[in-house]
């Protein structure tokens, strides 16, 4: 269970450990981001959560934890953060920091996001995009053509760039917050761990192994997702990089474990290797 008194939510806010990062936390990266923009002129931000980002770039902003959506950003005001859904406003908006706004997008993402930006004054700035240039594993952006078309068709008197590097610099250095989140991300995966230790045995099958993993995970308090899995494989050879099956485990066999434990939106990601029994002679050079 959680009992550290730093991840306890302030009166008011929803109960999931999220919602724990304070105002101040809020306010430094807010102040960053603004003064980010100001340097570069951009008068407002479109961050797209999809692709291989995910919602990190948002989540960064708005501090909601749901799906991948998106978030309009100005230099002035408050922000707007959009999903699939309007009737489900009230609940997002209490998942999120004070002082942001949601909107339901309905699969129309370009045009809530045209709406959200005109209602703001912006409609003749210049607008970043988070998103349309990445980075890594996300090289070619995040953001739909089909999207990005509309937008700026639906806002022609605006300007247009790319601002995906704002806030992969930002997120690059970590706050006490951010570094307390993660510490406590890096405990669950020591829960995770332990189980199994205590499961992984012959005649058991990783499935099961993987049961208890995640079972011990979700006490822990870690936070449940689509995003969520582990590698788990076993046997002999070269190990395979998979999730669990129904195999069952035999003496000598090697396991091969890739740990995932998310926190305030921050993961732990360590690996493991366990001999069930006396090492092979192929692996003691490994070792």
């Amino acid at each position: 269970m959680v009992s550290d008194p730093r991840f306890t939510p302030r009166p008011g806010r929803a109960g999931d450990p999220h919602s724990a990062f304070s105002l101040a936390e809020r306010d430094r990266r807010w102040e960053a981001t603004r003064r980010a923009m100001d340097a570069r002129g951009i008068d407002c931000l479109l961050v797209i959560g999809g692709g291989m980002n995910k919602n990190g770039n948002v989540r960064w902003l708005d501090n909601g934890d749901y799906g991948e959506r998106s978030l309009v950003f100005p230099r002035k005001g408050n922000p707007m953060t959009f999903w699939l859904l309007q009737n489900w406003g009230k609940w997002y908006a209490e998942c999120c920091w004070e002082g942001v706004r949601y909107r339901g997008h309905e699969g129309k993402v370009s045009i809530v996001a045209a709406d959200a930006i005109r209602d703001m004054g912006y409609q003749g700035g210049t607008i970043g995009i988070v998103g349309l240039i990445g980075g890594g594993y996300g090289s070619e952006g995040a953001i739909p053509y089909m999207t990005y078309r509309n937008l700026k068709r639906l806002l022609p008197d605006a300007s247009f760039c790319d601002a995906s590097d704002i806030l992969l610099k930002l997120r690059m250095v970590k706050s006490e917050e951010e570094i307390a989140m993660m510490d406590k991300a890096s405990e669950m995966v020591n829960i995770e761990i332990d189980a199994v230790l205590r499961s992984a045995r012959p005649g058991v099958r990783e499935s099961e192994i993987y049961a208890e993993l995640f079972d011990a995970s979700l006490r822990a308090g870690s936070e449940a997702g689509r995003d969520n899995y582990v590698i788990l494989s076993s046997g002999k050879g070269y190990p395979v990089n998979r999730r669990a099956t129904d195999r069952i485990l035999r003496g000598g066999d090697v396991l091969q474990i890739g740990y995932y434990a998310r926190y305030g939106g921050y993961w732990s990601h360590p690996h493991t290797a366990m001999s069930l029994g006396p090492l092979d002679d192929e692996y003691k050079p490994l070792r």
